[in-house]
């Protein structure tokens, strides 16, 4: 009898740690993960990058844009270079993401865009983020 009840509070006990575990993690990791959009203004395919939050409940991220006119058009109008960025993000509590860091032209040698990071919004219904700056919507 005594066995059996220690194996009961120890499988609830067990149960209970891995509930908070998985809610901590939840809640902490909201973005971590590979997100990708469309840019509407030239068709070209964005992705970034979200790690774990660290202590201060900041993100790292890295993003990469397949090609973008900002950075330069051949004869033809077609982007000439891709774009990437990295730095830091914080998710606020009304969804607003504050992302600082720096972003290039994948030109030689690489060169800063007319912008810097534009703002986003993570929208928890839906799982997306929204980047009206490049009218870009970043899904899973």
């Amino acid at each position: 009898m005594t066995r059996n009840i220690f194996a009961v509070l120890l499988a609830v006990l067990i149960a209970v740690v891995m509930c908070l575990n998985v809610s901590s993690v939840t809640a902490s990791d909201t973005l971590t993960g590979v997100w990708v959009g469309t840019d509407i203004f030239d068709g070209s395919t964005l992705r970034v990058s979200f790690s774990s939050t660290n202590r201060e409940g900041e993100y790292h991220f890295h993003s990469m844009d397949s090609a973008t006119r900002s950075c330069g058009v051949d004869e033809n109008g077609e982007p000439l270079y891709r774009i990437n960025s990295a730095g830091t993000a914080i998710l606020d509590s009304d969804g607003t993401l504050h992302m600082e860091g720096w972003i290039r032209c994948l030109s030689k040698p690489p060169t800063p865009p007319p912008y810097p990071v534009p703002p986003s919004t993570y929208d928890a219904a839906t799982d997306t983020i929204s980047m009206p700056f490049f009218g870009v919507l970043y899904r899973r």
